[in-house]
């Protein structure tokens, strides 16, 4: 097309009235909607519309032409505002239509195209072939518009018109007068004839701009970007006024004020945070705005209240991070010895960061030795540190310059903030890992690693979670299965008889239950799951398949008569049989053999078979093929091809991937006949014809591979000379029964809150009510229903408008009418993903306090109801018996009952002797001390007799129920036996047990376990299914036909050719041990102006230019001689897996030859020697005149003076040198006065050492000073002093008991002199005869412990002493009415003055 529609003439609106009139005219220049009556008349394909649309361009074309040209007479020459004005209003009128077109074309596209789907699905489902077509009709004259719509898209998107700017027509700008004092009065009605100039052009500026708004019939004022017009709801901005206004999202642009950016600003197409994070972010968190780029200039100043440097470093070893460290600048030794070591402070900028008490460690490797040393910080100063050489870890080195401490732990009081360091660690078997130490305050680290985050990652202390709304939740410390008499802690979680427990007090030793208010349940045990099938279960029918004719017609009586089908089922009880005539599909048979005659064929030559075996709601079947063969028959029908194993069975788990046996012991034969003759088979091959398996042909056998279906079918074709034919082999899948779920945990709720209403005798309710909380775990967003029913009833009653996760309850609820004293509460917890609900109980009880002449007593079992595992014959184990118990307590209103105030009894509710308690009265515990074996379930009846008397009336009674979770019947079991015979197949094996060890006979042949020799022999194997019960051979099955599992040996070959000479002779006998080499001591790199030695027991090595050189002169000077030195084999790196040396010096270490039997450090400060007679050590270690090595014939030994020995008899012991030993520790002897820990003599005296620890605890000293508390049970001075009461202070403690008949006294601290023997005189009086004479000089003080448990009613009252005499004193009791009382017990204590 040479013309195409302008956006200006295609987007008018096509109404019935003149779509624009720019020049009153009456003539042929109006636009009306008639002028597009070509191209929107009738029904035209697209072509067509598109040929109309262009012709109807060209008649607009004219009649915009004309307009223009009439309009230019109008302007005035010269006046060129105008024309500029009314172009500049037609550009932006053009944008905003171009806007209006583009968002109209991409709504069209996404109706079209959901329409199209829509239609596309309307036809795909719809069968009747007319509506189809309708509908296809539609789709394609939707198709066509879509083709219109596209045309006309391009063509407003080209422009189009007669003037020189696309998409409008103008008139040569030579044409145009230029027109002075034109101004714009707001006229917008139509143009006259007598118009003015100024009056034409403002009603045409009127109407341009009323069309500028014009949008779906509804006009709006546009707002240009040079107009003042305030934005409103009822005007909009042009495109070129939205770009001054608005910042681009495509282009580079600027804002001239001020933006807030409420939710941050991103740098980069994508921001991840962290050191290895990219792009740039500012946001909030919380509150708090956080920046992060990675690198920040700033030219002027910046002001930070706190700045946190993260800087990375990398390091080969591990990371220490303490309160101290500092590099040792220089060391000098101290008068006692200790090393004192200085730092550089440069210039005082630096602060000495350790104080006294604190443990400095270094670990430095050189590349051939690890130096270590931890030593006591004993001093500081303002440059230096003072670092003890005797308090230190054992074998600690000597500090050096440049050496690096860093604080490691606090050995002073008072400093416990300093006794805390954190390891971080890449290596080693828990690398990598972060480990936070603690309470260090010595040189050991054992049990010191409180918090450990690696691979095996650990917490001490309290742990707190933050939810999403900002809650701080402590994490419950999980401690497993719960174990009696176990001390707990406050938020221990423990599992106890299947539930979840939370501990809520302090501490408690108590078993958990719902009648326990120190321990709160959170999971409760789910049901029991039902148990699954402990084997695969699968049937298979055995028996012959061929009935044999001696003739082509089938006529006589064949071999045999009559074939005998077996059904065997396997793991199936109680199973029901059904046989089915495939054929014909009627019932022939309901046990488990099924008898087959030729009469039942018919006229068929195959009879099809299916057996049906049905155990409660399973059901399982096997089928097979009898056929009838014919001797002399011709055609195809006299081949028959047959498989012994036609339809595989293969067991496997319940998860369907593991099987039970070995696949490729799952095989069959292929056997040919043509008539009753069997043929030879060329070959066989196989093709997988249904599911996914594979099998290997060998011959005429076909052995599964491999199964990856539940079923498969396998194709053989079979090749008898030039003839073929198929036969299908059908393999299946059995699995094992799934186990039973458990209730499900990962995703809970529980109900938290108090579960008593108490009530005092006057009707007070204590608390006032109480607050449930649903705590769910894992539920996305949770919704809340909460219900109540009575205990004991089945009816759940929804609470309206409780709808959170909390429920007041209150004791004077609806749900407490009518007496009821125990409610249970549900919470209803729906997920909003998927709809799960979870749900929790809780019941809250009323507790009243007797009131006069009541009787309100309630027993409480903690454990009702326990499962114990037994075998499937019933059969339960001891020690899972002694989990079977319950803890029983009375209460009488809301206080628990003594032990003294109430007996119980219990009786077998299935009166069954076998199945007994034991009672533990001193524990209130009850546990199952047998159960007979004959039954499921039993219950127990507990009676509580009050008074304590089973005589005595019974006050409530509670039901304590043992249920048996049995296992599963053993399981069947293949066993593989195996026989050495010539190459001939042995016959088969007819035992009905295993082989024993050294074999058995049978059907001529010893069959064994394992596979035995073979030389000369074919090995043969045999199988066979056991009982899993009776451990024999299962009922009905045979051992397989042998198969031979490896060939006998060939012949001999011939004799070779003469092979080479042989080997060297023996070596001589062994000669005379010479004496022991020097040790090699490595200098390190030769240095050309050292002086280096060669001794008989030390012999100085160097390495120069990579190769190692051993001294070989005494002294060699300094200068470089090859004539002194003896080079060595040298290698740089060694990896071997044993390193086989006569002698050796590696890393500083001598190791002797094997006559010598010892190595050592060549310092000799240490010294190992395997000395077995206990009059040598075997390891000493020394240092100066005293080392751990001595030389002793020819050798070295260890020194028995050195300062550390082990002995080879257990012993170690410690020295100054000048003696064997001093102190030790020992574990020699097994008596329990036999010593452990000596000082202050050799290890020969140790048991009359002045300092002695003996193996059953006991302490022997000479002195001792106690600078802390002493604690014990009892203490005996056995002499205090010796004038008795001359040195004031205790002398005597105990407490004093009345039984009712005698007094005695226990003593908790005496001295040698005093002793006490009370007696009661008179009710309330208690005299103690003193032993000896003493003076009355002494004060007597009494006490008691607690008055309840003395008097019944409760003591209150006081006591007098007197008289005092030198060998006796009087104590009397009396009550606040000045009566004389007895009491049980009072503690006394005698003081001197």
């Amino acid at each position: 097309m040479n013309k195409k529609i302008s956006q200006f003439e295609v987007t008018t609106s096509f109404e019935d009235n003149d779509i624009l009139t720019l020049v009153q005219d009456k003539t042929n220049k109006i636009i009306h909607k008639d002028d597009f009556e070509t191209s929107l008349s009738g029904t035209f394909v697209t072509n067509e519309r598109v040929d109309g649309i262009e012709e109807d361009v060209a008649n607009l074309d004219t009649k915009v032409d004309n307009n223009y040209t009439d309009l230019s007479n109008k302007i005035v020459e010269g006046d060129t505002n105008v024309t500029n004005n009314l172009s500049s209003n037609i550009n932006s009128y053009y944008d905003v239509l171009n806007n209006k077109i583009i968002t109209l074309e991409d709504k069209h596209d996404k109706d079209l195209t959901e329409v199209n789907d829509t239609v596309q699905g309307w036809i795909d489902t719809i069968d009747d072939k007319s509506t189809k077509e309708q509908l296809q009709n539609l789709l394609n004259r939707l198709i066509e518009d879509e083709n219109i719509i596209t045309a006309l898209a391009d063509l407003i998107a080209n422009g189009g018109g007669s003037g020189e700017a696309p998409g409008f027509h103008t008139q040569p700008t030579s044409t145009i007068f230029p027109l002075s004092g034109y101004y714009y009065n707001g006229d917008t009605s139509d143009l006259t004839t007598t118009d003015t100039l100024n009056q034409a052009l403002s009603k045409l500026e009127g109407k341009i701009r009323s069309v500028e708004g014009s949008i779906g019939g509804d006009t709006k004022y546009m707002i240009t970007s040079t107009d003042n017009t305030q934005p409103t709801d009822g005007n909009l901005y042009s495109a070129r006024r939205s770009d001054l206004n608005y910042i681009s999202k495509k282009v580079d642009d600027t804002a001239n004020g001020y933006i807030k950016f409420l939710k941050g600003i991103q740098g980069g197409q994508t921001f991840r945070e962290g050191f290895l994070g990219e792009g740039a972010s500012l946001y909030p968190i919380n509150g708090r705005w956080k920046f992060e780029v990675d690198d920040l200039f700033v030219r002027g100043r910046m002001t930070v209240n706190e700045l946190l440097v993260n800087e990375i470093k990398a390091t080969g070893g591990d990371i220490l991070v303490s309160v101290a460290d500092l590099e040792i600048l220089d060391v000098t030794t101290t008068p006692d010895n200790d090393y004192k070591c200085t730092f550089d402070t440069q210039d005082g900028t630096v602060r000495n960061p350790f104080v006294e008490g604190d443990q400095a460690i270094c670990q430095i490797f050189d590349g051939k030795n690890v130096k270590r040393y931890w030593r006591m910080v004993s001093e500081v100063g303002t440059d230096y540190v003072v670092l003890s050489d005797s308090v230190c870890e054992p074998g600690s080195s000597v500090p050096e310059p440049k050496d690096k401490i860093i604080q490691l732990g606090n050995r002073y009081p008072g400093n416990e903030d300093r006794r805390s360091a954190i390891m971080i660690s890449a290596r080693g078997t828990e690398g990598p890992s972060i480990t936070l130490y603690d309470n260090i305050d010595d040189f050991n680290l054992v049990g010191k690693d409180r918090t450990v985050i690696g691979k095996n990652s650990r917490f001490v202390g309290t742990l707190s979670q933050v939810s999403s709304n900002g809650d701080i939740i402590r994490v419950p410390i999980d401690r497993g299965q719960f174990i009696a008499g176990t001390t707990y802690y406050y938020y221990d979680r423990v599992s106890h008889n299947g539930s979840l427990w939370l501990c809520m007090a302090t501490q408690t030793t108590s078993i958990p239950s719902k009648e326990n208010d120190e321990w709160l349940l959170q999971v409760e045990k789910g049901e029991q799951g039902a148990a699954g099938a402990d084997k695969a279960k699968w049937v298979e029918i055995t028996g012959e398949r061929l009935f044999m004719y001696d003739n082509p017609n089938f006529e006589g009586t064949p071999t045999p008569s009559v074939i005998t089908l077996y059904c065997n089922t396997y793991n199936i009880e109680n199973p029901v049989f059904t046989w089915v005539n495939r054929n014909t599909n009627e019932t022939i048979g309901t046990s488990q053999a099924l008898d087959v005659r030729p009469d039942m064929f018919g006229d068929l030559r195959n009879f099809v078979v299916r057996c049906t075996v049905v155990n409660g709601k399973e059901s399982f079947y096997d089928e097979t093929q009898v056929a009838k063969l014919g001797d002399g028959a011709t055609g195809e029908d006299a081949f028959y091809i047959d498989l012994s194993n036609g339809n595989m069975t293969v067991p496997y788990d319940s998860s369907g991937n593991n099987p039970q046996i070995t696949i490729t012991d799952v095989y069959t034969y292929v056997y040919a006949y043509q008539g009753t003759s069997q043929l030879y088979i060329n070959s066989i091959t196989a093709e997988t014809i249904e599911g996914v398996a594979t099998v290997t042909v060998d011959g005429d056998k076909v052995t599964l591979n491999t199964l990856g279906s539940p079923s498969a079918r396998i194709r053989l074709t079979v090749n008898i000379g030039s003839m073929s034919f198929t036969k299908d082999l059908w393999i299946n899948k059995v699995q094992n029964g799934e186990n039973g779920f458990d209730g499900i945990d990962a995703c809970y709720v529980l109900i938290s809150g108090e579960q008593v209403f108490k009530y005092d005798k006057e009707g007070l309710v204590s608390p006032s009510q109480i607050t449930l909380y649903a705590s769910s775990y894992g539920i996305e967003s949770p919704t809340y229903s909460w219900y109540w029913k009575i205990v004991g009833t089945d009816n759940w009653n929804l609470l309206e408008n409780e709808i959170t996760e909390t429920l007041v309850v209150s004791p004077n609820g609806s749900y407490f009418n009518n007496s009821v004293n125990e409610v249970t509460f549900k919470v209803e917890c729906t997920s909003a993903l998927g709809g799960a609900v979870y749900q929790d109980m809780l019941t809250i009880n009323k507790l009243y306090d007797g009131k006069d002449g009541e009787s309100p007593y309630r027993g409480v079992l903690t454990n009702e109801a326990h499962t114990v595992a037994a075998n499937w014959l019933g059969e339960v184990e001891s020690s899972e018996l002694a989990k079977a118990s319950t803890n029983y307590y009375l209460y009488q209103g809301t206080r628990k009952l003594e032990n003294s105030e109430y007996t119980i009894t219990y009786t077998n509710l299935d009166n069954n002797a076998q199945n007994q308690l034991s009672i533990d009265t001193n524990n209130n515990k009850l546990t199952v001390a047998r159960l007979g074996n004959s039954f499921d379930s039993t219950v127990f009846k507990v009676e509580f007799h009050v008074p304590a008397s089973s005589a005595s009336p019974v006050v409530d009674v509670c039901d304590f129920t043992i249920t048996k979770a049995k296992g599963g019947v053993p399981g069947d079991f293949e066993v593989s036996i195996y026989c050495r015979s010539n190459e001939s197949q042995p016959n088969r094996p007819s035992m009905t047990s295993r082989p024993t060890s050294g074999g058995t006979y049978s059907n001529g042949n010893y069959w064994y376990i394992d596979a035995p020799s073979a030389s000369g022999y074919a090995i043969w194997k045999s199988t066979a299914l056991f009982d899993g019960e009776t451990g024999l051979l299962k009922s009905g099955e045979q051992w397989t036909l042998p198969t031979k599992i490896s060939g006998k040996d060939g012949q001999d070959g011939q004799t070779g050719p003469q092979g080479p000479a042989g080997p060297q002779g023996s070596s001589g006998g062994q000669g005379p041990a010479g004496d022991p080499g020097p040790a090699l001591n490595f200098r390190g790199e030769y240095n050309n102006n050292a002086t280096y030695y060669k001794t008989a027991e030390l012999v100085d090595v160097v390495k120069r230019d990579g190769v190692y050189y051993m001294a070989n002169k005494a002294t060699i000077t300094p200068g470089w001689s090859s004539s002194e030195w003896k080079s060595l084999n040298s290698f740089e790196n060694i990896a071997t897996g044993l390193l086989f040396a006569e002698e050796a010096t590696i890393g500083g270490w001598r190791f002797s030859p094997a006559s010598s039997s010892y190595f050592r450090s060549t310092n000799d400060v240490v010294c190992f020697y395997p000395s077995t007679d206990g009059m040598i050590p075997f390891l000493a270690a020394g240092t100066g005149s005293n080392k751990g090595a001595i030389s002793s014939s020819g050798t070295k030994i260890t020194n028995s003076k050195a300062p550390l020995k082990l002995w080879a008899d257990g012993i170690i012991t410690v020295g100054d040198g000048s003696s064997s030993s001093r102190a030790g520790l020992t574990g020699v002897g097994t008596s329990s006065d036999s010593v452990r820990i000596w000082a202050g003599t050799n290890h020969g005296n140790r048991t009359s050492a002045p300092f002695r620890v003996l193996d059953n605890g006991s302490m022997v000293a000479t002195n001792g000073t106690f600078t802390g508390n002493v604690t014990c049970t009892s203490l005996i001075a056995q002499s205090i002093d010796s004038s008795k009461f001359s040195i004031p202070g205790l002398k005597c403690a105990g407490r004093c008991n009345w039984t009712g008949s005698s007094a005695s006294f226990g003593y908790l601290f005496t001295t040698k002199e005093l002793r006490m023997s009370p007696s009661r005189v008179a009710t309330g009086r208690f005299r103690f005869t003193l032993s000896g004479a003493h003076s009355t000089d002494y004060v007597v003080l009494c006490s008691i412990d607690n008055p309840n448990t003395n008097v019944a009613s409760g003591f209150r009252g006081s006591y007098q002493i007197g008289p005092r005499y030198s060998d006796h004193f009087d104590i009397r009791w009396f009550d606040t009415d000045g009566n004389a009382h007895d009491l049980t017990y009072f503690n006394v204590a005698f003081f001197s003055y």
